[in-house]
């Protein structure tokens, strides 16, 4: 004899909430961090350019290998600004999919 049982099982329906707050804390947490760095890349792509001819015309007392080094990096400002700018594009990104992710789906 068989006996066939259709009980299901008292699960609930969505994710549990233990891992939706542990979701949303990690995906703020890189959210942030990416905001932050792609902010920073954009200050540094702003300051570099500004600095070089400051300390040039003030005489600043800077290491002539320091002074090389800004020029440099003065030079490749377009680079720290496409940095930035893909950080922050991460950022957004991450932060519509966290979004997307945590959001629950309507009930039908």
């Amino acid at each position: 004899m068989t006996v066939v049982s259709n009980v299901k099982s008292a699960s609930p329906a969505g994710p549990s909430p233990s891992s939706t707050a542990a979701k949303a804390l990690i995906g703020s947490l890189v959210a942030g961090f990416l905001a932050l760095a792609g902010i920073t890349f954009i200050a540094l792509a702003v300051a570099f350019p500004i600095v070089v001819p400051l300390i040039q015309d003030q005489h600043l007392p800077v290491k002539p290998g320091d002074l090389e080094l800004a020029k440099t990096f003065a030079s490749f400002s377009w680079a720290f600004v496409v940095a930035g700018i893909a950080t922050l594009v991460g950022a957004v990104v991450i932060a519509v999919k966290l979004v997307q992710n945590i959001d629950p789906a309507p009930a039908e």
